[in-house]
């Protein structure tokens, strides 16, 4: 095979692998939590993939979770765990879809966890997403502080809780006094 016979392969292989599917993959960073103090943050980073058959379609992946401190005027890394480490100590799959707080004195957050219920080799799994008080230093659960519903449930603490559900309840009962009698 000549090499300019070789070269026209290559080139004809790299033109269809581009148009069946290969994509961009690049990281992004899809959310940033400041405490209270201003001088540090939480960073929650994902691959985020595009394919070139479905460019209007995105998937994500998660990378890594980066504490960040501001120092003389910059911002510096103090910590990170990456998916993989946060994946260690559990035999179900697993990754932090969403930060609510962070506490740099005590090195905790809660995240929101969205994790399997089975091994990860398993044909079938459902992933369950809870809130979960994290210990940032040893990369380690505290407790969780609550399952949600569906994937998409907000942090609520015990007073937006409480005034969620205050709120919910004056809501219904001005609702029944504005129906018709016949539906009181």
């Amino acid at each position: 095979m000549t090499t300019q016979s070789y070269l026209r392969i290559v080139s004809i292989f790299s033109a269809l692998s581009l148009l069946v599917g290969c994509g961009k993959t690049t990281l992004h960073t899809v959310e940033v939590v400041t405490s209270t103090n201003g001088t540090d943050r939480l960073i929650r980073k994902d691959w985020e993939s595009v394919r070139r058959s479905r460019p209007n379609e995105k998937s994500y992946n998660a990378h890594s979770l980066v504490w960040q401190c501001l120092k003389s005027g910059s911002w510096a890394d103090q910590l990170t765990i990456t998916q993989e480490e946060f994946q260690k100590g559990s035999p179900y799959r697993r990754w932090i879809t969403a930060i609510h707080s962070f506490n740099p004195e005590s090195a905790k957050a809660i995240l929101k966890i969205a994790e399997g219920d089975a091994p990860m080799n398993s044909s079938a799994v459902t992933y369950l997403y809870s809130w979960r008080e994290w210990d940032l230093r040893n990369n380690t659960e505290i407790k969780t502080v609550r399952v949600c519903a569906d994937p998409f449930e907000p942090f609520l603490s015990q007073t937006e809780q409480s005034t969620d559900r205050s709120t919910k309840s004056t809501l219904s009962s001005e609702d029944a006094s504005n129906a018709p009698p016949s539906e009181r």
